[in-house]
């Protein structure tokens, strides 16, 4: 008997983070859904609880036929079978062409299945049942909703499942043309596909092909496919069983509450604090929106702590449930993590939680700031700070500003002098938040605001501040094909958007004086760019030899197909553009071209570069002396950013689709870590890294551990003078 199942928009009681197996093209000048953290389903065979999942569209651009990734289902975990037989699949599908350049609009979409048996609840395959099909049948552009059915049932290459394995089935579409081979639309136009379903959990009719309206999509096999027994609750689903956690800072394991007792399938924890301070509580890492709340008093008798906090994920695989509560010292508290009904969420509800728990740490040396989604800071891969609210757009540029300049705290907050510059990817501004704090709990909002003539082609990409406090950005570059309101006909793209352009009306490689605060209206103080005149003004990434007043920069933007292979260099002193440092052969990946720059201090003229799937080390004449391959091929496809820490002898590197961390030894190319911090994926443009510059200091001093940091205090006499921290 065939096994029919329903897509979801419910993750997997599992965290499946990783790369795609179906041969997919990369990411086209619009950025085709090549998404593999945000976009993996359960598939259901109860479509009461199933439902019917709402509509997924991509957009995407490249110049020629190729093969683009859009969604992923996984089922249950499975007891040991065999599975043969077919497969077939139902789901609506949109697909339509901008005329916004008057080109014609014969182009149709294909469907195309890659599914194949993973290890465990993985995304690691076993064995390919179905490689890489393409179907023969044409969706034309159309402006309504059609579903469409495989051609045929497709037969499966017959294999095994061990318990506990899981069936993945990847769906995308190829691009093709009609009748001719290469598409008639020129690279600036988009292309839209939706894979429909219609409603949420909502029992519709099952749809047929040629159908039209509310339907339930579906995949079939005509084998039976036998699931394996629910998984038993977890053992800390009441408050009475809650998990005592005794040493910070705590990251919990990932657990599966999908079997809670509790009604909103909650979990619990404990704490007893063991010092007065700030506390930060974090569902991060969860694959379902959830929510916190945490008590103190006791299980008969709990006493909420302050408000009522939940918080829903945008995201379904992606939890930022974050809160930052006052403790003190010897005072029990209980939290209670629990399901958030939402779109996203089947209404069983549930999924892989996990909790961590940490003080609000202060900065030490080689804490690496991450914005993925939101802006985490890490130590060695564990939490330290993060804040989940970002006021105006996502960030992608990131740097640290050491001038201990204040804030201007036109709405209050918490004032360090230590400060962070987050360029923001829809706006031509820097937003700027407190190193210390990170504005978290705080609505404190300064920045330098619009001071580049960019307007809407200004998406800041990269961003580097000098000791003197100059601000440089790169910007994204050459992707932004399609924007309203360009000239019709002939599909000519304005010079901005190819690779070399020095158009001061369109976004370019500009510096501007960042001493100030902000510019704000009411602010004391405006900013002035300098604009300079250097080959390719819009380049992906920036690095300076501060040292000689040197920069680097890439030769292209972030998209295809204009993915720049040349690193230039320019001198900010003389305003003398160089000679050219290097031309990179471009390793083949998802978005070809060289990404993250970073000059190498007291290296004499080292620069570190990141190449689609590797990074190289090239020497002071632009040749490469070294080349590092992180360790998960799956989660280091679009290296995108590197950072080397304090004392230059190893770096970051992090990975735009996967958000995962690896750092290397620079001198010996070992892989010393790997971290995933469960960012959100495609919006990772730039780390940054804390390099405290602490003065040598001379006089009688003791040395004072600080048990709980692990950090070293250094107190002066006479008395009076600032003690000092020593990482």
């Amino acid at each position: 008997m065939a096994t029919r199942y329903y897509p979801t928009v419910k993750p997997p009681n599992v965290i499946v983070h990783g790369g795609c197996e179906g041969t997919w093209a990369g990411k086209g000048a619009r950025g085709s859904t090549f998404n593999p953290v945000k976009w993996n389903f359960e598939l259901l065979t109860d479509k009461t609880l199933a439902g019917t999942q709402t509509a997924f569209t991509t957009a995407t651009n490249q110049e020629s036929n190729y093969d683009f990734f859009i969604q992923r289902w996984m089922t249950k975990p499975l007891d040991a079978q065999t599975i043969s037989g077919t497969i077939d699949l139902c789901f609506g599908v949109q697909a339509y062409w901008s005329t916004l350049l008057g080109t014609s609009d014969d182009s149709v979409v294909r469907y195309k299945v890659h599914v194949y048996i993973a290890e465990g609840q993985t995304t690691t395959p076993r064995h390919v049942l179905l490689d890489n099909y393409l179907d023969g049948v044409d969706f034309p552009g159309i402006a309504g909703l059609v579903w469409h059915q495989l051609s045929s049932a497709q037969a499966l290459t017959s294999g095994d499942t061990l318990d506990g394995d899981v069936i993945i089935v990847e769906i995308g579409a190829r691009i093709v043309s009609s009748p001719t081979p290469t598409p008639t639309y020129v690279p600036s136009d988009a292309t839209i596909i939706t894979l429909n379903g219609r409603g949420a959990n909502i029992a519709f009719v099952d749809a047929v092909n040629g159908d039209t309206g509310n339907k339930a999509p579906w995949i079939e096999f005509s084998d039976t496919i036998t699931e394996q027994a629910l998984p038993a609750p977890p053992a800390n689903d009441a408050c009475a069983d809650a998990i005592s956690i005794a040493v910070f800072p705590y990251t919990s394991a990932f657990i599966d509450c999908s079997q809670s007792a509790d009604t909103d399938r909650a979990i619990w924890w404990k704490f007893t604090a063991p010092s007065t301070g700030r506390v930060i509580l974090s569902a991060h890492g969860s694959n379902y929106g959830n929510g916190i709340l945490t008590y103190t008093g006791g299980c008969g008798v709990l006493t909420p702590v302050a408000a009522v906090e939940n918080a829903v994920s945008s995201y379904p695989h992606r939890s930022l449930s974050a809160r930052v509560i006052d403790v003190t010292i010897g005072v029990e508290y209980w939290i209670k993590v629990y399901n958030v009904t939402s779109s996203f969420q089947s209404p069983d509800g549930g999924g892989s939680a996990r909790l961590s728990l940490f003080y609000q740490e202060t900065p030490e040396a080689d804490d690496l700031y991450v914005p993925i989604g939101t802006l985490f800071a890490l130590r060695d891969g564990q939490y330290t700070n993060l804040t989940n609210a970002f006021t105006s757009s996502i960030p992608t540029g990131i740097a640290i500003d050491y001038t201990e300049r204040p804030m201007d705290s036109l709405n209050g907050g918490i004032n360090t002098s230590h400060r962070i510059l987050l360029g923001l990817h829809s706006y031509t501004l820097v937003e700027i938040i407190d190193l210390v704090t990170m504005n978290l709990g705080e609505f404190e909002i300064d920045y330098i605001g619009t001071p580049f003539s960019a307007g809407s082609l200004g998406h800041i990409a990269t961003l580097y501040i000098t000791a003197d406090g100059f601000l440089h950005v790169g910007w994204f570059g050459n992707g932004y094909l399609f924007v309203a309101g360009l000239t019709s006909g002939g599909g000519n793209l304005p010079a901005i958007l190819n690779t070399v352009s020095n158009d001061p009306d369109y976004s370019s490689l500009r510096s501007i004086d960042a001493t100030h605060g902000d510019n704000q209206s009411g602010a004391p103080y405006t900013d002035t760019p300098r604009v300079l005149d250097i080959e390719i003004t819009a380049p992906w990434a920036i690095t300076l030899d501060e040292g000689n007043n040197i920069l680097y920069y890439t030769s292209g933007g972030f998209y295809e197909p204009v993915g720049g292979e040349i690193i230039k260099k320019y001198n900010l002193t003389t305003d003398t553009q160089l000679a050219d440092f290097a031309t990179i052969p471009l390793q083949p990946g998802n978005n070809p071209g060289i990404k993250g720059l970073q000059f190498i201090p007291g290296s004499s003229g080292q620069v570190l570069v990141c190449n689609s799937t590797v990074v190289h080390r090239l020497n002071a004449s632009g040749v490469i002396i070294n080349t590092y391959t992180p360790s998960i091929a799956l989660d280091s496809q679009f290296l995108v950013d590197v950072k080397v820490t304090a004392d230059g002898t190893k770096f970051w590197v992090i990975d735009e689709l996967t958000t995962r961390l690896f750092q290397f030894n620079i001198s010996t190319g070992v892989e010393l870590q790997t971290v995933q911090p469960y960012g959100a994926p495609e919006v990772i443009a730039e780390m940054a890294i804390y390099q405290p510059d602490i003065p040598a200091v001379g006089g009688i001093y003791k040395m004072v551990r600080d048990k709980r940091n692990d950090t070293i205090w250094v107190t002066f006499t006479p008395v009076g003078t600032e003690d000092v921290e020593i990482p």
